[in-house]
């Protein structure tokens, strides 16, 4: 009877488990089936409100069904001048941007294209750090030395340290504007895509300007340029390093540019230069009858130059150029700041050039040099 009892206690122990693993497995199909639901429900539940455009008075609420109605209206005051749709959109928005000069506050898809436009075109944008306001300027304070650091035991006194420098800087924003137009033929035809026509007339030009006030701007009505400071053999705030040049020794000087730059801003960093300048560096050898240049083998890649990136802008000066530098080394993200007015304005005007009609269309913006240590020189 004993083994009996114990093939019995054996099976019911068996059955206890195969009952309770059964029971664990339904419990954790249950908990995938509720999840499954829910992932469900959020995908299928109607997009919320969301601020999606701003203008020149600050962000404003607009659902996307709002923001289809404001395009399309939009499209009809470019092609037909029809105003009324823009203007009722915008009062019940709340927006105050509707007056003669100002014109109507750009769609944000256009605005978005805009800005890509821009950043393609415009090298120094694209590299420099980029901040967005709604004011008509923004003030930063820098700390120009850094704070003292000092070591201490766990139980010593803690002596002062020297106060940081600090540095306050306002970046006005400027305006610019581009006036593209086109016959009213040619806005008529149904085949034009009217935001891309638009975007494409206005960027580039845009994006040409606003780089080279990046490097020669004088801060009058446009940014402060980074090729319009003083340069000196050390640099400090308000003056950048530099490396003398030597035509025959351009080796050493990019060798000197390179071990010029603190270790911290060496990630990120890049060459900048003219066509014409980087046609003479390729052809540059070591003494070895290697070049220094190192093209890229892949189109997605950028050409490298002592292990480093290399970024083309045609606004640089020729090498050798006395009144400017003609090679910058550093980065760009560290030194410089590019700020933007919020929104971009279109004003519709058929009269001033008939029979064209002119699309005035502005945009605000502003930089300046936020670190002088970040870049360096050749000059």
């Amino acid at each position: 009877m004993s083994s009996i009892a114990k093939t019995v206690d054996t099976l019911v122990q068996s059955f206890q488990t195969y009952r309770d693993e059964n029971e664990q497995k339904f419990a954790d199909l249950e908990t995938n089936i509720e999840t499954e639901t829910k992932k469900q429900e959020l995908i299928n539940k109607p997009p919320v409100e969301r601020s999606i455009r701003a203008t020149t008075e600050g962000e404003f609420t607009m659902t996307l069904s709002q923001e289809r109605d404001y395009k399309n209206a939009f499209q009809s005051y470019v092609k037909c001048g029809e105003e009324q749709a823009l203007r009722t959109l915008e009062r019940k928005s709340l927006s105050t941007m509707v007056n003669a000069d100002g014109g109507y506050s750009v769609p944000q898809t256009l605005v978005a294209k805009l800005e890509e436009d821009l950043s393609d075109v415009s090298v120094i944008r694209r590299l420099s750090n980029v901040m967005q306001v709604s004011s008509s300027s923004v003030d930063l304070l820098l700390n120009a030395t850094g704070a003292a650091v000092g070591w201490a035991g766990e139980q010593d006194e803690r002596g002062e340290t020297d106060t940081p420098h600090m540095q306050k800087l306002v970046v006005p924003v400027h305006e610019m504007y581009a006036k593209p137009r086109a016959t009213q033929k040619l806005l008529d035809d149904a085949s034009i895509n009217i935001e891309q026509w638009l975007s494409e007339s206005v960027s580039h030009r845009l994006a040409e300007v606003e780089n080279h006030a990046f490097l020669y701007g004088d801060g009058d009505k446009k940014p402060t340029g980074i090729l319009t400071y003083p340069m000196a053999e050390d640099s400090e705030w308000g003056t950048f390093s530099k490396v003398s040049f030597d035509e025959n020794n351009i080796i050493d000087n990019l060798v000197d540019m390179f071990a010029g730059i603190e270790g911290q801003y060496l990630s990120n960093a890049v060459w900048m230069m003219s066509r014409s300048t980087l046609a003479h560096i390729r052809k540059v050898k070591d003494q070895d009858g290697r070049h220094i240049w190192q093209p890229s083998l892949d189109a997605t890649s950028p050409s490298m130059l002592l292990g480093y990136p290399v970024e083309l802008c045609d606004d640089m000066p020729t090498l050798g150029t006395e009144e400017a530098a003609s090679i910058i080394f550093g980065n760009f993200e560290r030194a410089y700041q590019v700020v933007d007015r919020q929104g971009i304005n279109v004003l519709r005007d058929p009269y001033s050039s008939k029979p064209y009609i002119e699309f005035y269309t502005t945009k605000r913006v502003g930089g300046d040099v936020i670190n002088f240590d970040a870049l360096i020189m050749l000059k």
